[in-house]
């Protein structure tokens, strides 16, 4: 699945939960290391999920999310 695909309708959601795009950005930038230029850089690219996660280097707290995503828990992903 391309992570542009997909970015948008992520965006939606925390906008409509009374999120900016700007704190989206930064929860996923600081989830994965990347800046915003690089975001919008694998969104240009049509970088698939996995690809997306390959370059990433994720948070070393990024083991105390929590929480329930479609009925699964975060934690057990």
């Amino acid at each position: 699945m391309i992570f542009g695909s997909v970015y948008p309708y992520y965006l939606n959601k925390v906008e409509k939960k009374e999120r900016t795009h700007h704190k989206f950005n930064a929860v996923i930038s600081w989830l994965t290391g990347f800046s915003k230029q690089e975001i919008h850089r694998l969104i240009e690219a049509k970088a698939n999920f996995e690809a997306f996660f390959k370059e990433a280097n994720l948070n070393p707290n990024a083991n105390l999310i929590k929480g329930m995503i479609c009925g699964d828990r975060v934690e057990e992903i």
